[in-house]
Protein backbone atom coordinates (compact mmCIF):
# COMPACT_ATOMS: atom_id res chain seq x y z
CA UNK A 1 0.00 0.00 0.00
CA UNK A 2 1.50 3.36 -1.01
CA UNK A 3 2.05 6.23 1.41
CA UNK A 4 -0.97 8.16 0.15
CA UNK A 5 -3.26 5.14 0.50
CA UNK A 6 -1.79 4.26 3.90
CA UNK A 7 -2.45 7.81 5.16
CA UNK A 8 -5.96 7.65 3.72
CA UNK A 9 -6.49 4.31 5.46
CA UNK A 10 -5.46 5.77 8.83
CA UNK A 11 -7.90 8.64 8.42
CA UNK A 12 -10.65 6.25 7.36
CA UNK A 13 -10.13 3.90 10.27
CA UNK A 14 -10.11 6.76 12.79
CA UNK A 15 -13.26 8.18 11.28
CA UNK A 16 -14.93 4.78 11.31
CA UNK A 17 -14.30 4.47 15.02
CA UNK A 18 -12.48 1.18 14.47
CA UNK A 19 -9.43 2.42 16.36
CA UNK A 20 -6.17 3.88 15.08
CA UNK A 21 -3.13 5.89 15.94
CA UNK A 22 -4.95 9.21 15.55
CA UNK A 23 -7.90 10.64 17.43
CA UNK A 24 -11.50 11.05 16.31
CA UNK A 25 -11.10 14.83 16.59
CA UNK A 26 -8.07 14.78 14.30
CA UNK A 27 -9.90 12.58 11.80
CA UNK A 28 -12.88 14.95 11.84
CA UNK A 29 -10.60 17.92 11.22
CA UNK A 30 -8.97 16.05 8.31
CA UNK A 31 -12.39 15.17 6.93
CA UNK A 32 -13.54 18.77 7.04
CA UNK A 33 -10.39 20.20 5.46
CA UNK A 34 -9.41 17.60 2.84
CA UNK A 35 -12.21 15.07 2.59
CA UNK A 36 -12.31 11.86 4.55
CA UNK A 37 -9.79 10.13 2.31
CA UNK A 38 -7.33 13.02 2.14
CA UNK A 39 -5.94 13.52 -1.34
CA UNK A 40 -8.06 10.68 -2.72
CA UNK A 41 -10.96 13.14 -2.94
CA UNK A 42 -13.64 11.00 -1.29
CA UNK A 43 -16.16 13.36 0.26
CA UNK A 44 -18.34 11.69 2.90
CA UNK A 45 -20.51 13.36 5.51
CA UNK A 46 -21.05 12.16 9.11
CA UNK A 47 -24.03 9.99 8.18
CA UNK A 48 -22.06 8.36 5.33
CA UNK A 49 -19.20 7.63 7.73
CA UNK A 50 -21.56 6.07 10.27
CA UNK A 51 -23.10 3.80 7.63
CA UNK A 52 -19.64 2.79 6.39
CA UNK A 53 -18.47 2.19 9.98
CA UNK A 54 -21.41 -0.12 10.70
CA UNK A 55 -20.81 -2.08 7.49
CA UNK A 56 -17.09 -2.40 8.30
CA UNK A 57 -17.72 -3.60 11.86
CA UNK A 58 -20.30 -6.11 10.62
CA UNK A 59 -17.90 -7.39 7.96
CA UNK A 60 -14.98 -7.71 10.37
CA UNK A 61 -16.97 -9.38 13.15
CA UNK A 62 -19.50 -11.49 11.29
CA UNK A 63 -18.90 -12.11 7.59
CA UNK A 64 -17.08 -14.96 5.93
CA UNK A 65 -14.25 -14.14 3.54
CA UNK A 66 -15.57 -12.88 0.21
CA UNK A 67 -19.03 -11.94 1.55
CA UNK A 68 -19.99 -8.29 1.26
CA UNK A 69 -21.67 -5.73 3.46
CA UNK A 70 -23.33 -3.00 1.41
CA UNK A 71 -24.18 0.49 2.64
CA UNK A 72 -26.01 3.37 1.03
CA UNK A 73 -27.13 6.85 2.01
CA UNK A 74 -30.12 7.99 -0.08
CA UNK A 75 -29.75 11.54 1.28
CA UNK A 76 -26.26 12.05 -0.17
CA UNK A 77 -26.11 9.40 -2.89
CA UNK A 78 -22.95 7.97 -1.31
CA UNK A 79 -22.71 4.20 -1.26
CA UNK A 80 -20.27 1.35 -1.15
CA UNK A 81 -19.41 -2.07 0.08
CA UNK A 82 -17.01 -3.72 2.46
CA UNK A 83 -15.49 -7.16 1.84
CA UNK A 84 -13.26 -9.12 4.23
CA UNK A 85 -10.92 -11.28 2.13
CA UNK A 86 -8.73 -13.19 4.56
CA UNK A 87 -8.21 -14.16 8.18
CA UNK A 88 -4.78 -14.52 9.73
CA UNK A 89 -2.90 -14.07 12.98
CA UNK A 90 -0.25 -11.43 13.63
CA UNK A 91 1.66 -11.16 16.90
CA UNK A 92 -0.99 -13.33 18.55
CA UNK A 93 -3.89 -11.13 17.38
CA UNK A 94 -6.76 -12.19 15.11
CA UNK A 95 -6.54 -10.16 11.89
CA UNK A 96 -8.46 -9.69 8.67
CA UNK A 97 -7.84 -7.96 5.39
CA UNK A 98 -10.70 -5.61 4.58
CA UNK A 99 -11.48 -4.06 1.20
CA UNK A 100 -13.54 -0.87 1.07
CA UNK A 101 -15.20 0.30 -2.13
CA UNK A 102 -16.66 3.80 -1.77
CA UNK A 103 -18.57 5.96 -4.26
CA UNK A 104 -19.01 9.43 -2.73
CA UNK A 105 -22.20 11.30 -3.48
CA UNK A 106 -22.92 8.90 -6.34
CA UNK A 107 -20.24 10.57 -8.49
CA UNK A 108 -17.46 8.87 -10.39
CA UNK A 109 -16.26 5.34 -9.92
CA UNK A 110 -15.76 3.55 -6.65
CA UNK A 111 -12.52 4.22 -4.77
CA UNK A 112 -10.85 1.06 -3.47
CA UNK A 113 -8.91 0.83 -0.20
CA UNK A 114 -7.28 -2.28 1.29
CA UNK A 115 -6.96 -2.26 5.07
CA UNK A 116 -5.12 -4.89 7.11
CA UNK A 117 -6.95 -4.89 10.46
CA UNK A 118 -6.23 -6.65 13.78
CA UNK A 119 -8.52 -6.99 16.79
CA UNK A 120 -6.77 -5.90 20.00
CA UNK A 121 -7.52 -6.85 23.61
CA UNK A 122 -10.14 -4.11 24.14
CA UNK A 123 -12.18 -5.52 21.23
CA UNK A 124 -11.37 -2.66 18.82
CA UNK A 125 -10.16 -3.29 15.29
CA UNK A 126 -6.95 -1.41 14.55
CA UNK A 127 -5.08 -0.91 11.32
CA UNK A 128 -1.98 -3.11 11.08
CA UNK A 129 0.96 -1.37 9.41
Amino acid sequence: MGTCFRFAAVVVVASLGLGSAISQAHAQAMSESTGIFGSQGVDLDKEDIELLRKAARNALDNLENGKRADWSNPKTGSHGLVVPTSRYESQGLPCRELHLFVTPRGKGGARHFRLPMCKVSDGQWRIAF
